[in-house]
């Protein structure tokens, strides 16, 4: 028995959940008492008809039949150990674990079958019945009558995967009809009851703790947002969740004013100010100027699937900058335009896409400065481009607010002077920070301010020996979601 444990540890890439629902199942082989004869066909039909059929979210064990092949002989004992079942439902992230027996009889079979839970002692249903035939079809339609008949005893739907203030992230199966806007309660478990003889689990001694609302749905998972709670409940990870009744709302708003979040993706439009201060090292001395500048930033994300994202961001601002020390003019007029073309992947930590995401993306940047031409002191036309990398996190804070936070560095950069002053290159470098809050006005539109802070940089080896902008700049505008 322990040897067949090792196995299949051996055998197993665990996955990481909290806990598993009672609503994910597999079947473990069918055992007989003739070398597979009637098991084989029985696992065969049954399997399919589960996986028709709306009983629970089937997890295919087809990945672990060869190691259980090397225990024909004594299967239907192993399959019975608290310590086998327990390894198998830790593999697959299933609640519930099906175990079929037929035993041949003189007039039959018997036919048993019991769920099992994934800790491997909780036993959920148990069945037996004799059957005048060994028929295939027979045995098959008994076991599902017991299937469904178990299915309907699961004392919740689904469980909550995650907490985030009044958010919850909930693990739909794929075959419950659920749409959103549709209620349901949050259920704390205290305390399963075992039958004394029978040693199964009879009663679920539970209390309802708060109740919400199914906001979205993505894949198998579902967003609700809780809108009541009860004796001071708090909601974990692991809660049941009992969805109710759809009810049709009372009063229908009219379709025009009906919004629905975007699904394509986002078009982002800012005005900016910006605090520029700029320096450089020339033949003559060093120049420092700042000034203030203002202008536009525009930006347009495509959502390609629920994880990938193109952007394209374009901003453009005028202003002027004034002497602070050097022999340059008293005042330059500086032009400052930025190109982003990028492609990412935007990781979901909670699983749901409204909830705290992290965008890591890549692709081609150049910000350029376009002064007034004073060549002798080092401004000209000056372009920073090349590959751009970067991070991009948001959470939310509740359902109104969410804070962001990004970081922007530039791979091997190249440094362009239009008045070919600057001479072999020695270091260049680009860094940019964001940092920002959005406001949720509808759930298409957010109002967005934000601060971004930058600095590019670079050294020579010639006469002209520095040049460096730095950029402190406030965003207001809007982002729509298409």
């Amino acid at each position: 028995m322990k040897y067949l444990v090792l196995v299949l540890i051996l055998t197993a890439s665990f996955n990481s959940w909290s806990q598993a629902s009672m609503k994910r199942c597999t079947l473990l082989p069918v055992t007989d008492g003739v070398g597979g004869a009637i098991a084989n066909p029985v696992f065969i039909e049954v399997e399919k008809r589960i996986k028709a059929g709306q009983y629970c979210s089937y997890v295919s064990n087809s990945d672990l039949l060869h190691v259980f092949s090397r225990y024909k002989k004594n299967l239907a004992t192993h399959l019975k150990s608290p310590e086998v079942i327990k390894v198998v439902g830790e593999k697959l992230n299933v609640g519930s674990l099906i175990r079929i027996n037929i035993v041949n009889e003189i007039n039959g079979v018997e036919v048993e079958m019991e769920v099992h839970g994934a800790n491997g002692i909780d036993s959920y249903f148990q069945e037996k019945k004799s059957l005048s035939s060994d028929d295939v079809e027979e045995i098959v339609i008994q076991v599902t009558r017991w299937i469904s008949e178990y299915n309907k005893n699961v004392p919740y739907d689904a469980l909550v995967l995650g907490v985030l203030g009044e958010q919850v992230t909930i693990d739909l199966p794929k075959d419950l009809n659920v749409r959103p806007g549709q209620e349901f309660i949050v259920k704390k478990l205290h305390q399963k009851k075992q039958h004394p003889l029978l040693k199964k689990i009879v009663e679920w001694d539970s209390e309802v703790v708060a109740q919400g609302v199914i906001k979205s749905l993505s894949d198998d998972q579902a967003l609700g947002e809780i809108n009541h709670y009860r004796n001071n409940g708090r909601i974990n990870s692991g809660d049941w969740i009992k969805i109710l009744p759809y009810r049709e709302p009372k009063v229908k708003l009219p379709e025009e004013k009906r919004i629905e979040p975007g699904k394509l993706g986002q078009l982002s439009a800012a005005l900016t100010v910006d605090s520029l201060s700029t320096k450089n090292k020339t033949p003559n001395g060093s120049n420092s100027l700042s000034g203030m500048s203002g202008g536009v930033d525009l930006t347009a994300e495509a959502w390609i699937t629920r994880m990938y994202f193109a952007k394209f961001n374009f901003a453009r601002s005028l202003g002027s900058v004034k002497r602070n020390s050097g022999d340059v003019d008293n005042r330059l007029d500086v032009n400052q335009s930025q190109i982003k073309v990028l492609g990412g992947y935007k990781f979901l930590p909670l699983g749901f896409f409204y909830g705290p995401q992290i965008d890591f993306y890549g692709g081609y940047a150049s910000f350029t400065y376009d002064s007034d031409d004073a060549s002798p002191h080092g401004y000209s036309e000056h372009r920073f481009s090349g590959f751009l990398v970067g991070v991009l996190g948001n959470i939310p804070l509740n359902n109104t607010y969410r804070l962001y936070a990004g970081f922007e560095m530039m791979g091997f950069p190249t440094f362009e002077d239009s008045s070919d002053n600057y001479g072999s290159k020695k270091s260049i470098s680009s860094f940019e920070l964001d940092l920002g809050v959005k406001y949720q006005y509808n759930p298409r539109i957010t109002f967005d301010a934000g601060l971004a802070f930058s600095s590019r940089k670079a050294t020579f080896s010639g006469d002209y020996k520095e040049v460096h902008y730095r950029n402190n700049k406030l965003k207001l505008g809007a982002t729509f979601t298409f």
